[in-house]
């Protein structure tokens, strides 16, 4: 006869730490122990998963419930209900009491019940900071892994296309997706460029496209990405196709003229000649590169004649000015900005002053009128 062992878990939500040790922890022990669990309820993918290697109930209060060992999982909301019965209590500890403590959520987060018999902590960490919050020293069993699966390759599309223009690919992205759906192979796909007109990102039929503004720092996204994808019409030679070349990756593209003078099918990537028949299977080939031998400085250089080669300073890259409309102190520049100053910052920082209304664009004609009107103040 195996022991039987009751895990109460008040509500299981549907992330965290601690309903990802009851999952690991049931899919170990299932063959070794006689487990229930007990909860009043919880996120339904939670309670599936769980329902497929042990026992799950959902608590009578009129009902009792006898085992050799009952764990207290769940520390928060109530104490271990009355009718959960056994001579042996232990309540497993997830958290940074000390931090808790400090932060004042402790009383949100820890209930302490009167009837455990042993406590248990999931690391050396939580034990030592349980110790300097109670004084009591308990053992701790670091958190136990569900065994090792399979796993599938998630492909990472990128597109850095103008896929607003009618011309540059966007239901081609569709096509592409849905071969990749009816497949079942797990993918993603970033996008850097406004959508079509009336689209919105909620009308995209697939979760796996995520559409973000237009930017000019995207290498390492095209570094990072299994494919670089450029479905078009018209293209003369694209630069989203070299520069994907110039990082080692692979590219996915139409069957016109600019793209395959740089991509040679199945070599350094794919060339898509009509969606309907292309075997969206050789994908999960991604082809290894060799180093891309781009136009060369020298060879315009030829070309113009005449070069006189002098070292010219770098201009500081993405600076802006701005002209303050109020007094704000800026914290990364750690001074103080009167209204009708004017100084350079980055992109992303004139963006976080501008829509916080501190400070406009600088233009001349601006700076000038406002600069008057502060002298005459």
């Amino acid at each position: 006869m195996q022991k039987k062992i009751i895990v109460w878990h008040n509500w299981l939500c549907d992330i965290g730490g601690v309903e990802t040790f009851l999952y690991n922890w049931c899919v170990n022990l299932r063959d070794y122990y006689d487990i229930l669990v007990l909860c009043t309820g919880g996120d339904y993918k939670q309670i599936a998963r769980l329902k497929q290697y042990v026992k799950l109930e959902i608590l009578e209060k009129d009902k009792e419930y006898n085992a050799d060992i009952v764990i207290r999982n769940s520390v928060w909301s109530s104490k271990l209900p009355e009718n959960i019965k056994a001579p042996r209590i232990i309540e497993m500890k997830h958290a940074n009491y000390i931090y808790l403590r400090d932060s004042g959520r402790l009383k949100d987060q820890y209930i302490e019940d009167d009837r455990v018999t042993e406590h248990l902590a999931c690391g050396e960490f939580v034990a030592k900071m349980y110790k300097e919050y109670s004084g009591k020293k308990i053992p701790y069993i670091k958190n136990i892994l569900a065994p090792k699966k399979k796993v599938e390759k998630i492909y990472r599309f990128l597109s850095t296309s103008r896929v607003y223009d009618k011309d540059k690919g966007w239901n081609e992205i569709l096509q592409f997706c849905q071969k990749m759906k009816e497949a079942k192979i797990k993918f993603e796909f970033i996008i850097f460029s406004k959508l079509p007109e009336m689209i919105e990102q909620k009308d995209i039929p697939f979760k796996e496209i995520h559409v973000y503004e237009p930017r000019l720092d995207v290498l390492d996204y095209v570094a990072d990405a299994d494919y670089v994808v450029l479905f078009t019409k018209s293209e003369g030679l694209p630069y989203s196709i070299q520069e994907a070349l110039q990082y080692n990756t692979p590219c996915i593209v139409s069957d016109v003229g600019g793209c395959t003078e740089l991509i040679e099918d199945g070599i350094n990537g794919y060339v898509v000649k009509d969606m309907d028949s292309f075997d969206i299977e050789k994908i999960k080939k991604i082809p290894k590169l060799k180093q891309y031998k781009g136009t060369t400085a020298e060879e315009w250089c030829e070309y113009l004649g005449n070069p006189e080669y002098i070292k010219k300073p770098l201009y500081e890259y993405g600076k802006v000015k701005i002209i303050a409309i109020d007094d704000y102190f800026d914290t990364q520049a750690n001074m103080q900005i009167h209204r009708g100053d004017v100084y350079e910052v980055t992109e992303d920082r004139a963006e976080q002053i501008i829509k916080g209304d501190y400070a406009k664009i600088f233009m001349e004609w601006y700076g000038y009128y406002t600069r008057r009107k502060t002298k005459a103040k």
